[in-house]
């Protein structure tokens, strides 16, 4: 993950990225989202993503079978071509059940996931003051787009019985600044598949980890104008194999 460039952007802006975990005894649990931090401040201190070690899991929840979603293309951002949005929100599917690095590490995450086409079924979550919240699950994982409260622009519901996940949703706030890859002249642009793949690991299980490890891929914010969250960190990697294992 080569992310030294991209971090010195003076314009580039932080986003907050928010995950809420629903147990299946209907219990909530949410992590906080917090506020966003100053690139300078907070940049300056973390780790290199391949030399950071930090995870944090949901009680060590994980699929036992292939995570199998559908997309709801409705109410989708209309400045980005459709199939390009799908792609991106594919390949951070990709990017998190394979753990997907620039860290040199061979072996991939013995995860897996399958795109199964489009639904009209909506995420089963809804838009709360600063932020969302999980509904009953349905038995369907849902990715696609609708309101969310506060400044987070992607939310993650998760619920799990036992040790065993059963379903995931995602929603994503449609706004204009989102982007697919960095266009020229970005000033706070958010890259779909980067953000995506942040939300991908809440589906599989992991948690936040704070904003001192801002390189890897887990902190609630995601930086403007770069691409560094399409591939993981260590600690990232790390997470996935504590739940999943190499194959």
């Amino acid at each position: 993950m080569i992310r030294l460039g991209s971090r010195l952007l003076a314009l580039a802006l932080l986003f907050l990225l928010t995950a809420s975990v629903v147990p299946s005894t209907g219990a909530s649990l949410s992590a906080s989202a917090g506020g966003a931090a100053r690139v300078a401040d907070v940049s300056a201190q973390a780790k290199p993503a391949c030399k950071d070690k930090a995870f944090k899991v949901y009680g060590n929840h994980a699929w036992k079978k292939t995570l199998k979603w559908r997309y709801n293309p409705k109410k989708a951002v209309k400045h980005l071509p459709k199939k390009k949005v799908l792609q991106a929100i594919k390949r951070g599917g990709k990017n998190m059940a394979q753990g997907k690095t620039d860290c040199g590490i061979k072996k991939k995450i013995k995860a897996s996931i399958a795109y199964q086409g489009t639904t009209k079924v909506r995420p089963n979550i809804t838009k709360a003051p600063g932020g969302a919240n999980c509904g009953i699950p349905d038995g369907k994982n849902t990715v696609g787009w609708g309101p969310i409260g506060g400044d987070s622009i992607g939310w993650t519901c998760l619920w799990w019985n036992g040790k065993r996940i059963i379903e995931a949703d995602i929603l994503l706030k449609p706004v204009k600044r989102w982007t697919i890859g960095v266009p020229k002249n970005c000033t706070s642009g958010v890259d779909l598949q980067s953000l995506v793949t942040h939300e991908w690991g809440h589906a599989f299980g992991l948690d936040h980890v704070s904003e001192a490890h801002f390189n890897l891929v887990m902190p609630h914010i995601v930086e403007g104008c770069s691409l560094s969250d399409r591939t993981l960190g260590r600690g990232d990697y790390l997470g996935l194999k504590k739940l999943y294992g190499t194959r």
